[in-house]
C-alpha cells in the first residue's frame, strides 16, 4: 500500500558514509571474563569461604529457629481451642435459624446445648439471651451441663453484648468477661446474632475458658526449653506458666493481670528497647530477623546484666484487642555468632568493593554504547525513524560490528517508512498482528473520496505543483481519518480508500466514518476560502460511505502483501462515491451514504433522503442518504 501523501514529499536520504577499515579491539566476551567475572569471581569465592564457616553459626536462623517452633505450635494451641467455638456457635444459629427450631421450647434448647457442649470440650458456657435480656442456657460444672435460666437485665455485661449483638452481621469475639469463681481467669467470649426473616430472635454467646492455654504452654515450655506467653494487647497477660492455676486479686474491675504482676521479669521488660537494639543485639538485625512475615515481630532486652530475645505473633483474629503470642530466650550465644558473622561480613565487602569499583568502570565502557542502542531500539519500535541518530564506533570489536550494522538497518528503515503506512503498522503491532497472513471476513465502514474534475484543474500545473496539491489534499483527508481511528488503506490518483472496524474492533465504526467525513467537508471548504483568496478556483469533493461484509487481512505473495479489505462493500462505497455526479454536481462537498450506513447512526443525524438508486455495475437500487 503506497501512501502517495507521504511518498512525494519524502526527503532523499543517503546511506551512511562508510565506516573506514575495520577496527579492532578488545572482544567484549574477553573484556566481560577478565575485568567482571575476573574481579567478581574473586569476590564471591571470598565471601562463600567466609560465609561457609558463619553460616554453620548463623545468627538469624538461631533467632527464628529457637521460638518460631514454640510460637507456630502456640498459635496453633490458640486456634484449636477458639475455633471450634466459633464452629459450634454457627452449627447452633444455623439449626435456629434455618431448621425452623423453637425457640420457646426452652427444655430442647437446654437439650441441644447440653449436646453442643459435650462436643466441645473448649466451651465453659454457652447461652441464649433475648433482646429482653431473658438468658437460657447451659454452663459447664465438673463434668456435666447445668442448666441456666433468668433475666440478666441488671447485668451490665449482658446488657453490653445484647447491644453489640443488635448491630452485628456475624460472629464476633468480645472482650473478656469476669467468673465469679475465686482466682479463676476471665472467659473469652464470642456472640453472634440469631434472626429469621429480618428479626433480631436474640443471641448466642459461647465462653471459652483461658485456663487450658496457660496449662498448655507450661507443657510446651517443659518440651522445647522456651518461655511461651500470651499478651492481651501490650500491658496485660492472658496466657503464661504463672497462670496455670488461676490468679490473686482479679475482679470485674481488673480482668487480666498485667506484665509486672506473673513474676516474671524478663517479660515484664519485652518493650523495654522499643524501636532500638536490645540485650546485645543491634536493631537492624533484630527487623532482619523478623523477616517477610509482617505479623512476625523480634525485640531485645536486658535483666541483670543479661540479654534476652523476644519473637511473637500479632494476631487479630479473636477480637478488637490484638493478642501477641510468642517466648524469649537468652540472646548470649546469639551474641558471640554475630560478632564472627560481622568479621565475616567486612572481609567480604573489602574484596566486593573492589570487584564493583572495577565492574563500575567496565559496566560504564560496556553500557554506554548499549544505552544508545537501546534508546535507538526503542525509538525503531515506536516507528519514529526520524528521531534515531546514527551509533558511534566503539573501541570493543562486538560493540563496533552492532554499531555499523544498526546504522546501516537505520539507513533501510529510512527509505522504508516512505512506502509502508505507518500508522497501520503500528496498530497491527498493538493488535498482535504484525506477523499473521490470514484474513477474516468482518462488518466494516468504507469510504471513498475523489476530486471532482481533477483532470482539468490538473492541466494547469506542472509536475511539481501537481504533487504539492496531492499531498496537501491527502494530508488533510489522511488527518480527518486517523483523528477518527479509520485505516487510509490506499491513494488512487486523486482518490483516497479507507474503512473503520479493523484491525481493531470498533463497534461505532459507522459514525466514526461519517464524522471523519464531515470533517473533511469542513476541511476542504476551509481550503477553498484560502484558494479563493488566493485567487484560485474552489474545489469539489465527492464522498461515498457505505457499511457491510467486507474479507480484510493481509492479501498478497509472501514477498509483497497487502492489509486490506475486498468485497462487494468496497466496490458498493466507490459506487456512492461516483453517484455524487448525478446527487449533487454544484455541492463543494457531496457525501451519500447507504441505508447501511445510515442505520448505524443516531436517529438526530442531520441528513436527506435521495430515495432508491441504481449503482453502476450493480442490479437493483439501494437505498441512498446525503448528509448535511
Amino acid at each position: 500500500m503506497v501512501q502517495v501523501g507521504e511518498t512525494m514529499n519524502a526527503p532523499v536520504r543517503t546511506a551512511p558514509a562508510s565506516a573506514g577499515s575495520r577496527r579492532r579491539g578488545l572482544s567484549m566476551s574477553a573484556t566481560l571474563v577478565l575485568a567482571l567475572g575476573g574481579l567478581v569471581l574473586v569476590g564471591i569465592l571470598s565471601v562463600l569461604g567466609l560465609g561457609i564457616w558463619s553460616a554453620q553459626r548463623n545468627t538469624l536462623d538461631l533467632l527464628r529457629d529457637k521460638a518460631e517452633l514454640t510460637v507456630s505450635t502456640a498459635v496453633a494451641q490458640v486456634e484449636s481451642q477458639l475455633q471450634p467455638a466459633r464452629d459450634q456457635v454457627t452449627f447452633l444459629h444455623d439449626l435456629i435459624v434455618f431448621s425452623g427450631f423453637d425457640i420457646d421450647d426452652e427444655d430442647r434448647l437446654i437439650d441441644v446445648f447440653s449436646g453442643a457442649l459435650s462436643a466441645t470440650p473448649q466451651i465453659a458456657a454457652i447461652t441464649f439471651i433475648r433482646p429482653d435480656f431473658r438468658v437460657i442456657g447451659v454452663q459447664r460444672v465438673g463434668g456435666g451441663a447445668v442448666p441456666v435460666r433468668g433475666n440478666a437485665a441488671a447485668d451490665p455485661v449482658v446488657r453490653a453484648a445484647v447491644e453489640s449483638i443488635s448491630d452485628a452481621t456475624g460472629p464476633i469475639w468480645g472482650e473478656p468477661v469476669s467468673t465469679p469463681l475465686d482466682n479463676a481467669l476471665p472467659f473469652i467470649n464470642l456472640r453472634m446474632p440469631v434472626r429469621r426473616d429480618g428479626e433480631l430472635l436474640g443471641g448466642l454467646i459461647a465462653l471459652v475458658s483461658v485456663t487450658r492455654l496457660s496449662q498448655f504452654l507450661e507443657q510446651m515450655e517443659t518440651e522445647f526449653g522456651n518461655n511461651a506467653f500470651i499478651l492481651y494487647g501490650r500491658d496485660q497477660v492472658l496466657a503464661h506458666r504463672a497462670l496455670t492455676y488461676g490468679f490473686e486479686g482479679l475482679s470485674e474491675d481488673k480482668l487480666l493481670p498485667g506484665l509486672d504482676e506473673v513474676g516474671d521479669p524478663v517479660l515484664a521488660a519485652i518493650w523495654q528497647f522499643e524501636g532500638e537494639g536490645g540485650g546485645g543485639i543491634p536493631a537492624r538485625l533484630l527487623r532482619r530477623a523478623e523477616g517477610e512475615d509482617a505479623n512476625f515481630r523480634v525485640r531485645g532486652a536486658r535483666v541483670d546484666g543479661t540479654g534476652y530475645v523476644f519473637i511473637f505473633r500479632e494476631i487479630t483474629d479473636f477480637g478488637d484487642t490484638p493478642w501477641l503470642i510468642g517466648s524469649y530466650f537468652p540472646a548470649a550465644d546469639a551474641v558471640g555468632e554475630m560478632r564472627r558473622l560481622a568479621w565475616a561480613g567486612a572481609a567480604g565487602l573489602v574484596v566486593l568493593l573492589l570487584s564493583v569499583i572495577a565492574a563500575i568502570i567496565m559496566g560504564r565502557l560496556i553500557a554506554r554504547p548499549i544505552r544508545r542502542l537501546a534508546r535507538a531500539a526503542n525509538s525503531i519500535g515506536d516507528l519514529e525513524f526520524a528521531s534515531v541518530s546514527e551509533l558511534p564506533a566503539s573501541r570493543i570489536r562486538e560493540l563496533d560490528d552492532q554499531a555499523r550494522a544498526f546504522n546501516s538497518m537505520v539507513s533501510g528503515l529510512h527509505w522504508f517508512e516512505n512506502y509502508v503506512p505507518k500508522t497501520l503498522v503500528r496498530r497491527l503491532l498493538e493488535q498482535g498482528m504484525a506477523g499473521a497472513l490470514g484474513s477474516d471476513s468482518r462488518t466494516l465502514t468504507v469510504m471513498f473520496t475523489d476530486i471532482v474534475g481533477f483532470t482539468a484543474v490538473s492541466e494547469a500545473m506542472n509536475a511539481d505543483e501537481v504533487a504539492s496539491f496531492l499531498n496537501d489534499h491527502f494530508t488533510i483527508v489522511s488527518a480527518c481519518v486517523e483523528d477518527e481511528g479509520g485505516t487510509i488503506d490506499k491513494y488512487i490518483g486523486d482518490s483516497v480508500m479507507a474503512f473503520w472496524g479493523a484491525p481493531e474492533y470498533q463497534e461505532d465504526h459507522a459514525a466514526r466514518a461519517v464524522r471523519a467525513a464531515s470533517a473533511i467537508a469542513a476541511a476542504v471548504r476551509a481550503e477553498n476560502e484560502r484558494r479563493r483568496a488566493r485567487g484560485q478556483s474552489a474545489i469539489q469533493v465527492r464522498i461515498g460511505l457505505h457499511t457491510g461484509e467486507a474479507v480484510v487481512g493481509n492479501i498478497g505473495s509472501p514477498g509483497r502483501i497487502n492489509y486490506t479489505i475486498v468485497g462487494d462493500t468496497v466496490n458498493t462505497a466507490s459506487r456512492l462515491e461516483q453517484l455524487g455526479k448525478d446527487l449533487g454536481p454544484d455541492t463543494e462537498v457531496c457525501i451519500l451514504a447507504s441505508a447501511s450506513t445510515m442505520s448505524e447512526l443516531p436517529e438526530d443525524a442531520a441528513h436527506e433522503s435521495m430515495g432508491p438508486q441504481s449503482l453502476r455495475g450493480r442490479a437493483g437500487t439501494i437505498e441512498v442518504w446525503r448528509l448535511k
